[in-house]
């Protein structure tokens, strides 16, 4: 359970977009919980793909950024969806 600036819109730690804010009343920590927990496992999804394509997944501790290593070329991103879209271009 990380706490964000209110005025992120990405998360730090997993650089996922952070959707409109709901009031504080509307918000509930299992709500927090299961999402948080669907970030961590899509983006660790991510970095098992960028594996299994050959690329070293270097990511850094307390930053929303990532890099992809591959044939000594670096690959930064700080959104999931444009990591995304690299890997899925890279199979082709």
């Amino acid at each position: 359970m990380e706490q964000i600036h209110i005025n992120a819109t990405r998360c730090p730690f997993c650089t996922s977009a952070v959707k409109e804010r709901e009031t504080k009343s509307e918000i509930t920590t299992e709500t927090v919980t299961v999402n948080r927990d669907q970030i961590c496992k899509d983006k660790q999804r991510l970095f098992d793909t960028a594996e299994s394509l050959g690329f070293k997944v270097d990511s850094h501790p307390g930053l929303s950024r990532f890099t992809f290593i591959k044939d000594g070329k670096s690959f930064d991103f700080f959104d999931v969806d444009k990591a995304k879209d690299f890997l899925v271009a890279s199979k082709k």
